[in-house]
């Protein structure tokens, strides 16, 4: 419900960046608007938030849906790790708005970004 969080998440989607997000976390994906149109996984407990949000909810342990990665539960996390590590190391990063937004954004939550976190490997 931060506003600040809600503007970020969009700038990263705006980006292009690879997000991932378990549990409850796609609870702040759908505050941002993003879910509409994606699939994807959280507790089941959401679910219902992710349909009237637009979004395709699945029960399965980790949901690809292109840069991102979601899954249900701490006990997905080997199975969450395993997507994250997938999907970093197949993905480019096409930085479609300027780093300064994100930065500018990112300092405001509190978050320290460099820009080799931001941009991804060359």
């Amino acid at each position: 419900m931060v506003p600040e969080v809600q503007a970020f998440l969009r700038a990263m989607q705006d980006a292009g960046k690879l997000m991932a997000a378990i549990c409850h976390a796609p609870w702040e994906l759908v505050s941002a608007e993003l879910v509409r149109g994606r699939t994807l996984t959280n507790y089941h407990t959401i679910q219902d938030d992710i349909r009237n949000a637009g979004g395709n909810w699945v029960d399965r342990a980790v949901v690809e849906d292109r840069n991102w990665v979601t899954s249900r539960q701490p006990d997905d996390l080997p199975s969450f790790n395993r997507a994250i590590i997938s999907l970093f190391s197949r993905s480019r990063f096409a930085v479609q708005q300027d780093d300064k937004q994100l930065t500018i954004s990112a300092t405001r939550l509190g978050i320290s970004i460099d820009k080799a976190n931001v941009d991804g490997p060359k």
